[in-house]
C-alpha cells in the first residue's frame, strides 16, 4: 500500500477498496433516494419493503397493507399509520444518504489522500450497515445484494485500518489498530456464521412465506 510519499501510485488492494466504498456509497445514496419521497408521503409499507425486502412475499404483509389502506401517516384520521410515524424515517433516509456520502469520500481519502483520521471518515458506513444488518439480515429478511453490503464495507474498512497504520503507526498505539481491525473482521465472521445457520437450516426464517403455520424454530427461540 502507499502512503504519503507515494500516494499517487495506489496499488491493487487500495483500488479495490476504493471500489467498495465507492459501490457501497452509491447503494446507499440510492438507499436515500428511494426511502425519502415514501417517508414524505407516510408510505409506511414502501419504507418497511426498503430494508426488510423479503417482507412484501411474506404473509405478515398482509398486515402492512391493511394497515396503510386505512391512512398513511400524513393522514390525521386516527386510523392507518400512525400520523407523523414516518417523519424518523426522513431521519433514517438523511442518515443513509450521509453515510453513503461518507463512503465515497473515505474511499477517495484511502487510495490517494491518506490521512491520519480516514478509518474514521470510513464509520459512519460501517456503523449503519451495522444497524442494518442487526434489523435484517440477523432475522433472514433481506436480499443478496443488500446481504453482501455487509462484507463490502468491512473489507474496505479492513484495507483503511491496515493503511492508517503502515502511514501512521509511529503515532498510533497497538490498541488503535486492534479496535480498528475488531469490529468489521468481528462482523464478518459473526454475520457468516448467522448466514450458515440459516443456509443449513438450523435456524428458519421467522418470515412466513404461503399459508403454513407458524415456523417452530427462529433465532428469537434459540437465543
Amino acid at each position: 500500500m502507499s502512503c504519503l510519499a507515494d500516494r499517487a501510485t495506489a496499488g491493487t488492494v487500495e483500488y479495490i477498496a476504493f471500489a467498495c466504498f465507492l459501490e457501497w456509497g452509491l447503494i446507499h445514496v440510492a438507499g436515500f433516494l428511494m426511502m425519502m419521497p415514501a417517508a414524505i408521503k407516510g408510505q409506511f409499507k414502501e419504507i418497511v419493503a426498503i430494508s426488510l425486502s423479503k417482507l412484501p412475499a411474506s404473509v405478515q404483509w398482509k398486515e402492512y397493507e391493511a394497515l396503510q389502506e386505512e391512512g398513511t401517516g400524513i393522514q390525521d384520521n386516527q386510523k392507518g399509520v400512525p400520523v407523523f410515524a414516518t417523519r424518523q424515517h426522513m431521519q433514517l433516509a438523511i442518515c443513509i444518504g450521509g453515510a453513503g456520502v461518507s463512503s465515497i469520500v473515505a474511499g477517495v481519502i484511502t487510495t490517494w489522500y491518506p490521512s491520519r483520521y480516514m478509518w474514521w471518515v470510513a464509520f459512519p458506513a460501517f456503523i449503519l450497515d451495522f444497524g442494518y444488518w442487526l434489523v435484517a439480515d440477523l432475522i433472514d429478511a433481506g436480499n443478496p445484494i443488500a446481504e453482501v453490503q455487509t462484507y463490502i464495507i468491512s473489507f474496505a474498512m479492513i484495507v483503511c485500518s491496515i493503511k492508517t497504520w503502515e502511514c501512521y503507526g509511529e503515532t498510533m498505539a497497538m490498541w488503535e489498530l486492534a479496535y480498528m481491525l475488531f469490529f468489521p473482521i468481528l462482523l464478518v465472521f459473526v454475520g457468516a456464521i448467522v448466514k450458515v445457520l440459516y443456509l443449513t437450516g438450523i435456524w428458519e426464517c421467522p418470515l412466513r412465506f404461503g399459508d403454513t403455520t407458524t415456523q417452530a424454530t427462529s433465532f428469537t427461540e434459540l437465543a
